[in-house]
């Protein structure tokens, strides 16, 4: 949520966890395999009513990582630019 606030990219109220990741993936196609690594957790997590196993709650966190990477940030401020 921190990062979509530091984005400029906030969920519509109607807009349910796939729609927002699809909706980011098309603003930041360089993260889309981060975005859709993370939704699918959360839906495992929340609609599955399962813990993740280690390997894919290691891939969640390398992808949270990548999100957060300063590689990005020029793009995530480029972005912050167009939606205002």
């Amino acid at each position: 949520m921190s990062w979509e606030r530091k984005s400029g990219v906030k969920r519509r109220s109607t807009e349910t966890p796939g729609e927002y990741a699809q909706r980011l993936q098309t603003l930041f196609p360089a993260l889309e395999t981060e975005i859709l690594t993370i939704v699918h957790a959360f839906h495992l997590e929340t609609y599955g009513e399962m813990v993740l196993p280690g390997p894919e709650l290691d891939w969640v966190i390398q992808a949270v990582k990548k999100l957060h990477s300063p590689s990005f940030w020029p793009m995530r401020i480029r972005m912050l630019w167009k939606i205002k």
